[in-house]
């Protein structure tokens, strides 16, 4: 796969792969189309990243206005949302860096229902 000369055995199918990296690697061009030549690489779509910090915010929500904004630790945030803790630390810094996104993202959804409250009447 990579060109590297591969030895024959004596007995046995002769191997394909030098070494489970290259096989790895096979396995990966197969399963994703190989970009066009000269196009960048693609990295992973925002919108998976926009959707998960949406996620763990409306958790924070759930759990402050059941349990109070005490209650809101990072591990019962993650279980909330149903992810990891690795991916809330992942995506906020700190407890308070994502308390305070949460809010704001609360303040751009209630801005928006409110315009379209407004234009529908």
């Amino acid at each position: 796969m990579c060109g590297t000369r591969l030895a024959r055995p004596e007995r046995g199918r002769p191997p394909v792969y030098c070494s489970r990296s290259c096989q790895a690697r096979a396995y990966r061009r197969r399963r994703q189309p190989l970009p066009e030549p000269g196009t960048p690489p693609v990295s992973r779509p925002t919108g998976v990243r926009t959707r998960q910090r949406l996620r763990i915010a409306e958790a924070v929500w759930r759990i402050a206005a059941g349990q109070g904004l005490e209650a809101a630790s990072m591990r019962r945030i993650a279980a909330e949302a149903r992810v990891s803790l690795r991916v809330v630390q992942y995506h906020f810094d700190s407890k308070h860096a994502l308390l305070v996104d949460a809010l704001r993202l609360l303040h751009e959804e209630n801005e928006r229902l409110a315009g379209r409250a407004s234009r529908t009447a």
